[in-house]
C-alpha cells in the first residue's frame, strides 16, 4: 500500500498530525492546567507510538513525533485553561480530522481511526482521567464514549 499520507494536502496532513496532540491536551489539561510532568508524559507516549504502531502507520507517527512537542506547547497556550469553548474547538478539530480519513484507502483509514482511539485510551490511563466528556464516537466505540 503506497504512503496514504501523500493523498492529503500539506494543510490536511498538518491537521492529521495534530490529532494525538489534541487528545493529549484533553487528558493532560483535564484539571485546567498542564504540568511539566504531564507534558513530558505526553511527549513520551507520542514517541513510543512511533515504535508500537502497526507498521503501516509508522510513517504517520514519525511525522507526529517530529512536531508533537512544539505543537503541544503551542496549542497548550491556545487552549489552556479549558472551558467549554476550548473543549468544543478541540472537538471540532478532531471532527475535521476524522473526516480527513475519508480521503484515505478504507483499510488504512480504519487502522488509523482505531489507532487514534487506542491512543486516546492510553493517554487517559496515563493521566488517570476518563475522557468521557469528549465524544470519541467518531473514531469508533470505546470505553471513552
Amino acid at each position: 500500500m503506497k504512503n496514504q499520507l501523500n493523498k492529503l494536502t500539506d494543510e490536511e496532513r498538518a491537521k492529521l498530525d495534530r490529532a494525538p496532540v489534541y487528545v493529549s491536551l484533553l487528558a493532560a489539561g483535564s484539571d485546567g492546567q498542564i504540568t511539566e510532568k504531564e507534558k513530558s508524559d505526553a511527549v513520551e507516549l507520542s514517541h513510543l507510538r512511533t515504535f508500537t504502531a502497526d507498521p503501516l502507520l509508522r510513517p504517520y507517527y514519525k511525522e507526529v513525533e517530529a512536531i508533537f512537542a512544539s505543537e503541544f506547547t503551542r496549542l497548550s497556550g491556545v487552549y489552556i485553561p479549558f472551558g467549554d469553548a476550548e473543549i468544543n474547538e478541540i472537538k471540532e478539530e478532531l471532527g475535521v480530522i476524522y473526516h480527513l480519513c475519508d480521503k484515505l484507502d478504507p483499510e488504512y483509514a480504519e487502522l488509523l481511526k482505531q489507532s487514534l482511539k487506542t491512543y486516546a485510551e492510553h493517554v487517559g490511563d496515563i493521566h488517570h482521567v476518563v475522557l468521557g466528556y469528549f465524544d470519541f464516537s467518531a473514531f469508533g466505540k470505546s470505553r471513552l464514549d
